[in-house]
């Protein structure tokens, strides 16, 4: 039989923690974190061009308005921006799956809608990010979904 004593006891209680410690910094390290970015630094030096289009946008009269029907994604723009060529791009963010993110042009058909059908817009939360030029000048809207 071992006798314990306040000894082995204490000795035993540090040995615990330290493997302990040490197993979490192990696991923790091996975690992967994706970022929103890879290009953080970047996009950062950045960010003063869109606050400026996010306040272009702000400042229209009408924004394009992004809905969902029947599982179809709808981006309308208002008839007052069409008087002007639009082009652009249209951000799909998956916060939950990085992969599954991708982008197409604006393609506006004559009523100045694009409809965007379910093939890579699976079941869940996106952030939809619409980055266009009309007239020389860059504007800049996002809205979350939910498919």
């Amino acid at each position: 039989m071992i006798k314990m004593n306040w000894g082995k006891g204490i000795v035993a209680v540090y040995i615990f923690f330290v493997v302990l410690i040490l197993g979490s910094v192990i696991y923790f390290m091996n975690q992967d974190v994706d970022l929103v970015t890879h290009k953080y630094y970047d996009e950062e030096i950045k960010y003063q061009e869109q606050i400026e289009r996010m306040k272009r946008t702000n400042e229209l009269e009408e924004k394009p308005k992004i809905e969902v029907e029947n599982k179809t994604l709808k981006l309308a723009f208002p008839k007052m921006l069409l008087e002007k060529k639009i082009s652009g791009t249209i951000n799909f963010y998956r916060p939950a799956d990085k992969s599954r993110d991708f982008s197409i042009k604006i393609n506006l058909d004559k009523n100045g809608t694009q409809q965007i059908t379910p093939g890579k817009l699976n079941t869940g939360l996106w952030k939809i990010k619409v980055l266009w030029t009309s007239d020389g000048l860059e504007y800049y809207n996002e809205q979350i979904i939910n498919i």
